[in-house]
């Protein structure tokens, strides 16, 4: 069974939670720049208009009403809280989920950060008092420990710093929408690099309107070529030749190529009685063109026999010869009582 003081103690932690949901609604609202922050109303289980009622929360956007229940909200911590209502104050502006919403999304969650924390310091807002806040002369970059002597105001976000973070830069919190540019991703990961400066978010603002409105005149200029050439034949550029000069034209009359054979059949006939009737100009022709290579004769002994065995040695070697070797080329020698048959393998003297 529940206390009596776990029941206050619930209660008080539903009142807190609800307060910082709107404090939170308002931040939103006023990072997106909205003339009137929506309205919240807190539903025990639900809003009766909503599609579910399981859901944590939803906007009307035609009254500016964020409805949420409270028994989600009793079970959400500080950063979902946060999250749920930048989420839902985006949706006045952006009533879709698509890219536009989560870029949208994102910077007012900067835009929400940023102003949490000059309402903490008392940085360029009024506090409940009613007084001034008090000008300083440090500079405001959070980093910053050095006291310049002059401060510099940054022209987009209207706040003092020295002259090293004088200049804007992007905040860190980068979109997929970049990285999808090559161009443009370079661009934001060198500012990220960059040790002056500080960051600044209506310079990264600024910058993701030059983005897009430069993506949008490329496309623009796509589609209107696009619609030129929509419903009209497409026609290759007509190729005119250049047209040649007087020394490089070229004319051919019909009676040159007759002349030209002519004067052909005529050089083949001298240059043909030339070498024809010339000895000395064959000769050296033909020793020039004449094959280097020689048959060199391979011997390979057949028999031996003794002298008188036979009485006609050569005949007999000679077939010998072709017989067993088909070559008919041959030679003998006498050795001592003997009688040696050789056969030209190669067959160079047949």
């Amino acid at each position: 069974m529940v206390s009596r003081e776990e029941l206050q103690f619930r209660e008080r932690l539903l009142k807190e939670k609800q307060k910082k949901f709107k404090d939170f609604v308002l931040l939103a609202s006023a990072s997106l720049g909205l003339p009137k922050p929506p309205k919240v109303k807190f539903w025990e289980k639900g809003c009766p208009h909503g599609k579910t009622r399981d859901e944590i929360a939803h906007i009307h956007p035609e009254t500016g009403v964020i409805c949420i229940s409270k028994i989600r909200l009793e079970k959400m911590n500080m950063d979902e809280i946060e999250e749920t209502a930048a989420h839902e104050v985006t949706h006045m502006i952006e009533h879709a989920h698509d890219d536009n919403f989560y870029i949208k999304h994102s910077d007012t969650k900067l835009g929400s950060w940023l102003l949490s924390r000059e309402t903490d310091t008392g940085k360029g807002t009024r506090r409940k008092t009613g007084k001034k806040p008090r000008k300083t002369k440090n500079c405001e970059y959070h980093l910053c420990e050095e006291k310049p002597s002059k401060l510099h105001k940054c022209k987009f976000c209207g706040k003092n710093f020295c002259k090293k973070h004088a200049s804007p830069k992007v905040v860190s919190m980068v979109h997929s929408y970049i990285k999808n540019n090559p161009e443009w991703s370079v661009f934001f990961d060198k500012e990220r690099e960059r040790k002056d400066g500080h960051p600044c978010f209506p310079y990264t603002s600024s910058k993701f309107e030059e983005i897009k409105s430069k993506e949008k005149e490329s496309y623009e200029k796509l589609f209107e070529a696009l619609d030129k050439m929509r419903g009209k034949e497409f026609k290759f550029p007509e190729f005119t030749p250049l047209e040649p000069t007087r020394k490089t034209e070229i004319t051919i009359g019909a009676k040159k190529p007759f002349k030209t054979i002519v004067i052909i059949c005529i050089m083949a006939l001298l240059v043909y009685f030339f070498f024809v009737y010339n000895i000395e100009i064959l000769n050296f022709f033909e020793s020039f063109f004449k094959p280097s290579f020689q048959c060199q004769p391979s011997y390979k002994k057949s028999y031996e026999l003794s002298k008188g065995f036979v009485a006609e040695p050569e005949e007999y070697c000679k077939n010998s010869c072709n017989i067993n070797y088909n070559v008919s080329s041959y030679k003998t020698e006498e050795r001592n009582d003997l009688t040696i048959c050789y056969c030209d393998i190669n067959n160079c003297k047949s």
